[in-house]
């Protein structure tokens, strides 16, 4: 029997499309992630990965669940709490909350110094820019 990729591909976007329809979408990852109590680097990055990705979609309450999610998991004056920050702060700014959101700039400015990495400093910089 000749497999038709054609007719497979059609089969596939069928039934993700059926998903869509009946609301059946399938769970985010992160969400498994931020259950843990202690999380890993990796799963750190990818937290704040799904948390950029919300940002961008204007996903506001993802983004709000993925910053409370890994508030607290993060190992402090790092690159990561500043990313986490701004994620809070442009969440802040989105909502009208600009006292939040310049406290949490500010708290961006006091991590700068203590990031070893000049160019993680220099992306944090870009990012108080953006809040």
């Amino acid at each position: 029997m000749l497999l038709n990729f054609n007719k497979l591909y059609l089969f596939i976007a069928f039934i993700f499309g059926l998903q869509g329809l009946l609301g059946a979408t399938p769970e985010h990852p992160c969400k498994n992630i931020l259950a843990k109590q202690k999380l890993s680097d990796a799963e750190i990055t990818e937290v704040l990965q799904c948390a950029q990705d919300h940002m961008y979609q204007g996903s506001i309450k993802h983004l709000s669940e993925m910053i409370c999610g890994v508030q607290g998991k993060i190992k402090e004056n790092s690159f990561e709490e500043g990313q986490m920050l701004f994620y809070r702060g442009w969440f802040h700014a989105e909502r009208g909350n600009m006292p939040e959101a310049k406290e949490d700039a500010s708290r961006i400015l006091e991590i700068i110094p203590r990031v070893g990495n000049k160019h993680q400093a220099t992306m944090l910089k870009i990012y108080v820019l953006n809040i």
